[in-house]
């Protein structure tokens, strides 16, 4: 389920969202990195946000800021920096590597794109916002490199709790103990249990006749190239160095489950290049989003699309993706018959922006015209875990601010169910489901009439059915608003919700046609009565 919603993330970009969806939230508004909870990235040049502000207010984009897939600003590069620089403000150092390991708290493994102007760290080192410090000659000394390389895509591999007692482990282990035994760390990894795979700026050969490019992706534990750059790439491109020509670098890297095997995983793989490269039967930049050996994912101007840059490519330096997910949670999946990943906004981070328009195509070969509404009744489903007690749908008008789980209008749906009977006709339509009266519906009762556990399957029903022309709560019959889930895992317990957003454009105005004519192919009008003859 998870690298199945990073695909669809990645693709659609930003309405994206690998992914899983994220832990649920429960009565707290959500943290500038929760917007990262689907993925996240960071551009090779700066701009100027020009249609919508960050959470700070500055619409000045650095190269070092981390972005969200839909285009929210998750963090500024002085947030990454803060442990490093707690006397004083942190310079912006530029973002070149990226892995968001913990979103709740704020584990970020990274690189700058600048060395440190007090000589602690180069830009070829592994830094993690708790402080910690892996020395670049740490990184590549299975490799028997014994300078800074530098460091330019990195991935953390392994069970999610064993990486973060690692990272855990790191203030403790200062840096010059690296420096003083760069063999430390593939110890260390092995002794956890992961795997560090990485990228290096430059190009090493070694007196064996191992040459390494900057495009081939590293393990730190083993010491061995996972994927040659030749490797990553679709055969038709001339990728590696001697045999095929050029070396197109390795610049971002991501896999959707860090948990996977080697050879799972990099049928997972998504990266970027440093260079591009056009032909007739594979084209790329430099700023796109490529397949593991199947061109390209996501186009830089889709990935950029919704961060409001006056210019339509801006590169891409870093790449960070879904957070895991063990089980997937509870969420909305469908709108009106239609996938939340084909609808504009469909599903978005909190407080995340969309149309609320249905685009066919959105999410999987690109969309097609045209962009719709949805009407009057509006079907609305997707799936519960099983320690739900009680759900319902709520939803708010677009400029509202998002509430405390709990407090928002809720739909209201009553149910005609089939019940069953010694006689035929055994499965009539006699018994009702309705919630309460703020549209909790319990949760057992409605498993119940719908798996047909009492005799009589009701597959038709679905979380709920938006009359929204007759929604008392439905101010504008022609608005846009914006639903979630909300669910409670005990009676009268605590409300959670979804951690995403789904905007809803409405039109209940018919349309009103004034006047129209027939013409036969000919051209002739039809007179109302007929008459025009047969035509041409």
């Amino acid at each position: 389920m998870q690298r199945k919603l990073f695909s669809l993330v990645l693709t659609m970009l930003l309405v994206a969202l690998s992914l899983v969806p994220a832990r649920s939230v429960a009565q707290q508004p959500p943290q500038n990195w929760d917007a990262c909870r689907l993925g996240a990235f960071s551009t090779e040049e700066d701009f100027q946000m020009q249609d919508s502000e960050p959470y700070d207010g500055n619409p000045y984009i650095s190269d070092g800021d981390v972005l969200s897939l839909d285009g929210e600003v998750c963090a500024r590069n002085r947030d990454l920096l803060a442990a490093f620089f707690a006397a004083a403000a942190p310079p912006d150092l530029g973002l070149d590597a990226l892995d968001i390991l913990n979103v709740n708290d704020r584990i970020v493994a990274f690189s700058t794109e600048l060395d440190d102007p007090g000589n602690r760290f180069t830009a070829g080192d592994l830094l993690f916002t708790n402080g910690g410090d892996i020395p670049n000659v740490a990184l590549v000394a299975a490799f028997k490199i014994n300078y800074d390389i530098g460091l330019d895509a990195v991935q953390f591999m392994g069970p999610g709790d064993k990486i973060i007692a690692f990272v855990d482990a790191l203030p403790n282990m200062p840096r010059d103990r690296f420096l003083e035994n760069p063999g430390l760390l593939a110890g260390m990894l092995k002794e956890y249990g992961i795997d560090l795979w990485f990228s290096i700026e430059g190009t090493f050969s070694s007196p064996d006749q191992l040459t390494i490019l900057d495009g081939d992706l590293l393990s730190a534990a083993s010491g061995t190239i996972v994927a040659a750059n030749s490797t990553l790439l679709p055969s038709s491109v001339p990728a590696g160095i001697p045999a095929r020509g050029v070396d197109f670098g390795l610049d971002a890297v991501v896999v959707s489950d860090r948990t996977l095997d080697r050879e799972s995983a990099l049928k997972e793989l998504a990266f970027s290049t440093e260079i591009l490269f056009e032909s007739d039967k594979v084209s790329f930049t430099d700023g796109d989003i490529l397949r593991f050996q199947d061109g390209v994912l996501t186009p830089n101007e889709l990935l950029i699309a919704k961060v409001h840059a006056a210019a339509d490519f801006l590169g891409l330096d870093a790449l960070s993706g879904a957070q895991p997910q063990t089980e997937p949670e509870p969420m909305i999946t469908l709108i009106g018959n239609r996938s939340v990943w084909d609808i504009d906004g469909g599903f978005v981070t909190i407080g995340g922006g969309g149309t609320g328009l249905y685009w066919d195509g959105l999410s999987t070969t690109g969309p097609t015209p045209p962009r719709q509404p949805f009407g009057w009744y509006i079907p609305i489903d997707g799936y519960l875990t099983d320690d739900i007690v009680a759900f319902r749908v709520a939803f708010r008008e677009v400029s509202a601010s998002p509430p405390a789980p709990g407090t928002a209008s809720a739909i209201q749906t009553s149910w005609r169910i089939r019940e069953w009977y010694g006689t035929p006709p055994f499965c009539r339509p006699t018994g009702t489901l309705d919630p309460d009266g703020d549209g909790w519906f319990d949760a057992a009762d409605y498993r119940f009439y719908q798996s047909g556990s009492g005799g009589c399957p009701n597959g038709g029903l679905v979380l709920a059915v938006w009359d929204t022309l007759n929604d008392p709560n439905v101010l504008d019959k022609d608005g846009h608003y914006v639903l979630w889930l909300e669910w409670r895992t005990t009676p009268g317990g605590t409300v959670f919700r979804e951690p995403v957003d789904h905007h809803v454009q409405l039109d209940n105005t018919a349309p009103k046609i004034n006047d129209f004519e027939l013409h036969t192919a000919g051209g002739t009008t039809v007179p109302a009565c007929g008459g025009a003859g047969a035509g041409t």
